[in-house]
């Protein structure tokens, strides 16, 4: 039964409620105030006619005190008293009249039934079986006066038998009883007017009380009804954020109309901040994914120099073999021409066929070493092109940073933001309960988002330390090349030395008998020269293009982590855009 009412609206428990007053107001009325009406009124006619009996004994008193007093004949003064009896007359119109009897009981005296005087009431008795003037005698004996209740014959119609209620005192001295009564239908008919306007009067204040319950009803209703119409355009609606209830009244309904604006303009200034931040961060994830897409693009572009370089590498270390090759032959030459030498007096011819054969060693060798400058320049410019790429990746990978920065900005403002909201829709109350479960899903976004940003962070992070790795890693490659080169240009400066060397030797064999001994040492120093530079050159050169085709595989490594990264970034970015675009789903269900 509660549980129904409770169910009930507003105004159907206010008109309800005043209903429910009337209604037990009424049986109040009805079941206490009307008898209780009717009782006092029957009291006050029963007290009238006890004042009427006292002033109709007060006569009688009277004139027996004469007769005491011997100023008159008892006869006379009882004759006399009779008369003034007979003759008063009370009540509205003038009808309400009194007898007198004796305690035999004969009748005395009698304004209306005179056929009764002088006769014996003993056996006169109503339809009930009361026997009255016994019991008038009774009550007179018993306690001197008193009332009773018994049916008699109405006064305008001797036919008629009514109730009646009579009142009546002794007169020691004569032994009379004097009385009179009241019809209760006179009493009834007067408290059924008086409960005619009492009724009347009740249902016109009824009337008047459910008017007033149902206005109240209506104005606190109306009232109600605008609030939980635009919470529940809120949280299900379209969420017109813009709109305000009408405050006419300071009352508690005022009070929450004003209240609930308040909160309604908080409500529509946080979501305003979230729609912008929103806008934002789904701008940054935008840009995000254009950088993650660089930083892709400039990863395999760096895989493709990487290539390069380690074709060009490749290339050197053919050229050294080559080299290798050439002075192996070169040193196989020069001891060839050492023996000639010894024998440059039996056969100069031989010495210089030998020269010839070096010669064309010497220029192979510098040959093969301009090329392996070529290349190693080559190489080192592929290796500038590479830093590069790598500067401009760690360069987006910090960009990318900021961009996370300012995406974790977001999250953080846009959590607190929804905090804020939640506190404002728990503060209320049922009225706030709809907003709460938006403002929670808003705090979850944002804690997703929050959360996809560590994790670009971490990636971002991972992305810089492989760049600059890289980066070292190619400084170290140019570095080696940069020593290479040095290298080459010491083996083509000995081999110059060498061909001079040489052709001093050619210039020199037609004084080969002067110049043996000039011969023997040249051949010696040359011997050396390629013994110990060039071999050493090429070892060095050997050993560098192996370091450079370790640390080019470094850099594939750091590229292909880089590109993994970047991919890893995207989808991040990606991430964070449909986040964005979830919270927007949610904002735009308001208008603000």
């Amino acid at each position: 039964m509660l549980a129904w009412f409770n169910n009930l609206k507003i105004s159907t428990k206010i008109v309800l409620s005043g209903l429910l007053m009337v209604v037990m107001f009424s049986g109040l009325m009805f079941a206490w105030i009307l008898p209780t009406v009717k009782d006092a009124q029957l009291a006050k006619k029963k007290e009238k006619i006890k004042e009427q009996v006292e002033v109709a004994w007060t006569i009688l008193n009277h004139y027996a005190e004469l007769s005491a007093k011997g100023e008159m004949d008892e006869a006379a003064a009882k004759k006399e008293a009779i008369k003034v009896i007979t003759a008063l007359r009370y009540g509205p119109e003038m009808k309400d009249y009194f007898w007198i009897n004796d305690t035999e009981p004969v009748m005395v005296a009698h304004p209306y039934s005179t056929d009764l005087i002088g006769k014996s009431l003993a056996d006169n008795s109503d339809p009930n079986g009361v026997k009255i003037f016994v019991e008038f005698v009774k009550i007179c004996q018993a306690h001197g006066a008193g009332f009773l209740g018994y049916m008699w014959a109405a006064t305008d119609n001797k036919n008629k038998i009514v109730p009646k209620i009579s009142y009546v005192k002794i007169l020691p001295k004569w032994n009379w009883i004097v009385g009179t009564g009241m019809y209760i239908e006179d009493v009834l008919a007067e408290i059924r007017a008086l409960t005619v306007k009492i009724t009347l009067v009740f249902l016109a204040i009824s009337l008047l009380a459910l008017a007033v319950s149902y206005l109240v009803a209506r104005a606190i209703s109306k009232n109600i009804q605008q609030t939980t119409t635009m919470l529940r355009d809120i949280a299900e609606g379209e969420g017109d954020l813009t709109r305000r209830l009408s405050v006419d009244s300071e009352d508690e309904i005022g009070v929450l109309a004003t209240n609930f604006n308040l909160f309604v303009e908080k409500l529509q200034k946080l979501i305003g901040i979230i729609a912008e931040n929103t806008g934002e961060l789904r701008e940054t994830a935008s840009t995000m994914s254009s950088v993650s897409t660089q930083l892709a693009g400039s990863a395999e572009e760096m895989t493709n120099q990487s290539g390069t370089v380690a074709s060009a590498a490749e290339q050197i270390s053919t050229n050294v073999a080559g080299i290798t090759t050439a002075t192996d032959h070169m040193s196989s030459n020069v001891s060839t021409m050492a023996a000639a030498a010894e024998e440059m007096s039996n056969s100069v011819n031989t010495v210089a066929t030998a020269i010839e054969e070096m010669s064309s060693s010497l220029q192979e060798v510098s040959k093969n070493t301009a090329r392996a400058s070529q290349i190693a320049e080559a190489a080192s410019r592929n290796a500038d092109s590479a830093t590069d790429l790598i500067s401009q990746l760690d360069t987006a990978a910090r960009e990318i940073g900021k961009v996370v920065e300012v995406i974790n900005d977001i999250a953080d403002q846009t959590n607190l933001l929804a905090l804020n909201a939640t506190i404002e829709a728990a503060s209320a109350g049922e009225a706030g309960k709809g907003f709460a479960v938006v403002a929670n899903e808003v705090k979850e976004l944002a804690k997703q988002t929050a959360s996809s940003t560590e994790v670009i962070t971490e990636q971002i992070g991972g992305i810089q330390v492989r760049a600059d790795n890289a980066v070292k890693a190619i400084k170290q490659v140019v570095e080696i090349i940069a020593e290479m080169n040095t290298i080459t240009n010491t083996i083509a400066t000995a081999v110059e030395e060498q061909t001079a060397t040489t052709n001093e030797i050619s210039r020199s064999t037609a004084g080969a008998a002067q110049g043996a001994k000039d011969v023997s040492e040249n051949v010696q120093r040359l011997n050396t020269s390629i013994d110990v530079e060039v071999v050493r050159s090429i070892k060095e050169a050997a050993k560098g293009v192996g370091e450079v085709s370790k640390n080019i595989q470094g850099v594939n490594l750091a590229a292909h982590d880089t590109a993994q990264g970047a991919n890893h970034t995207h989808q991040a970015a990606q991430a964070t855009s449909e986040l964005a675009q979830r919270l927007q789903d949610i904002v735009s269900q308001f208008r603000f």
